[in-house]
């Protein structure tokens, strides 16, 4: 086959670029790791910028052609017609009978609601709740009393009127009672306990209580009453900080214990003399601080249904 001049170029041409191309390719191959590290590379966040900074779709930018559906607002209800539902829901469809036997804390929201209900819109169904509701919860509270004293005088050991009567002649009785312990009490032990009365210069008061304490001497005249100024180191040391103010002081085992702070009258000052007493020589625990002889004999003090169940379990007590 004879080969024209034109054909001749053509084929050198071609063997030419091939020549080039193969050499390009091997220079590359050839770099050391260095000079590919120094070659140009895009920098991706530049090229994310670059595309998202232009203001036009292009035809491979695939969109949702899912459309969202709009969120609808929910409107919140209003305390009004929350408390109307609550109250058609746990008042109007029930019956009495399951009102009655509704749990109390139950009872006393609907009762609330009503209430505050009736008030906002005083309209006849809203004061027929309210006044319904009060009447339920009137009759209940009436019902429970009185299945308490029913209950409370089948059951001594809950039963006061032994000890604390409620009629005329049976509480002059209890007052005159209280008096005699307290009086024999204190003339019992007056010589063991001496009272300090402390008081300071200019304080009227002070005198007051002065002539107190001697209608309180002409009745326990073996009582010693010392007075001291309340700048003394024993009024420090007996923590007073007021006048005027009266501690007592046992002989024997040197306690002392506040009874008075301003003025008392002789009355309130022997009831917390002898509690002071009882108390300071051990008579008594200070949870009976204000019981009696007379009520801790009759089992009316706070250990005395301790004593009477003991470590029983109340099971045994239930009928």
């Amino acid at each position: 086959m004879a080969f024209t001049k034109k054909k001749i170029f053509w084929v050198w041409l071609t063997l030419f670029f091939n020549a080039v191309t193969f050499a390009s390719a091997d220079s590359f191959f050839s770099l050391s790791e260095e000079r590919i590290k120094r070659i140009p590379v895009d920098d991706p966040k530049r090229t994310e910028k670059f595309w998202n900074s232009q203001h036009r779709e292009g035809f491979l930018w695939y969109t949702d052609l899912i459309e969202k559906e709009e969120k609808k607002e929910e409107k919140t209800p209003s305390i009004a017609e929350t408390a109307e539902k609550m109250l058609r829901e746990q008042v109007d469809s029930k019956t009495y009978t399951e009102l009655w036997n509704a749990h109390p804390e139950e009872l006393r929201q609907l009762q609330e609601v009503s209430t505050k209900l009736a008030i906002q819109a005083p309209t006849q169904k809203n004061i027929y709740r309210h006044l319904f509701l009060q009447d339920l919860v009137k009759n209940k509270a009436t019902a429970f009393a009185y299945a308490v004293t029913a209950y409370g005088v089948q059951n001594d050991a809950f039963d006061t009127g032994a000890t604390y009567p409620i009629v005329g002649p049976g509480q002059s009785s209890l007052v005159n009672m209280r008096q005699e312990e307290i009086s024999i009490t204190i003339q019992r032990v007056q010589q063991d306990f001496g009272l300090i009365l402390i008081t300071q210069s200019g304080c009227r008061f002070c005198d007051d209580q002065k002539n107190i304490l001697r209608f309180f001497q002409n009745k326990y005249p073996y009582i010693l009453i010392k007075e001291i100024d309340l700048k003394t180191p024993l009024a420090m040391k007996l923590g007073v900080t007021k006048t005027p103010s009266i501690v007592t002081v046992s002989k024997k085992t040197e306690k002392s214990m506040p009874v008075a702070s301003g003025v008392v009258a002789v009355n309130e000052l022997e009831h917390n003399l002898f509690r002071a007493i009882r108390l300071l020589d051990g008579n008594i625990s200070p949870e009976q601080y204000g019981s009696y002889d007379f009520n801790i004999r009759a089992g009316e003090d706070p250990h005395g249904n301790k004593r009477r169940f003991q470590d029983q379990p109340i099971e045994n007590f239930l009928k």
